[in-house]
């Protein structure tokens, strides 16, 4: 939202005064950067996309992630509905790619449950039902 903004602003500065905005440099060669330069680096967010599945007859509830880029650190947790830590995955580094994340209901009452991926400055929460 921020970076939209920014890019709005940076737009209508350009339109109103046709002339090239001067970066601020504390260097003594004075740089100067056009808005097509600043728009080039504001890159789009990478947004994880997760989706939840549950199988009543194998008693598992499964989470199918997409990373688009690496992420040195994320966990995987499945909590009940109060926040209490049933399961939580044992790995913490990815690449770039599809992941499968499964956690096994046996033996859990019926109820709502929720699986939480924490990737980075990213939290994803995916609330599931149990009912047998």
């Amino acid at each position: 939202m921020k970076r939209a903004l920014l890019l709005a602003t940076i737009l209508c500065l350009l339109l109103v005064g046709g002339q090239p905005l001067q970066a601020i440099s504390r260097s003594s060669s004075g740089v100067q950067a056009t808005v097509g330069d600043i728009a080039q680096q504001i890159e789009p967010k990478k947004e994880i996309t997760a989706s939840i599945g549950r199988s009543a007859e194998n008693e598992t509830v499964t989470l199918f992630v997409a990373f688009p880029e690496d992420k040195p650190r994320i966990r995987v947790a499945f909590y009940s509905i109060i926040g209490k830590l049933i399961e939580t995955s044992g790995v913490s580094t990815v690449t770039k790619g599809e992941y499968t994340f499964t956690f096994r209901t046996a033996g859990l009452p019926n109820g709502p449950y929720l699986v939480v991926l924490e990737a980075g400055d990213q939290r994803i929460t995916k609330k599931v039902l149990i009912s047998r």
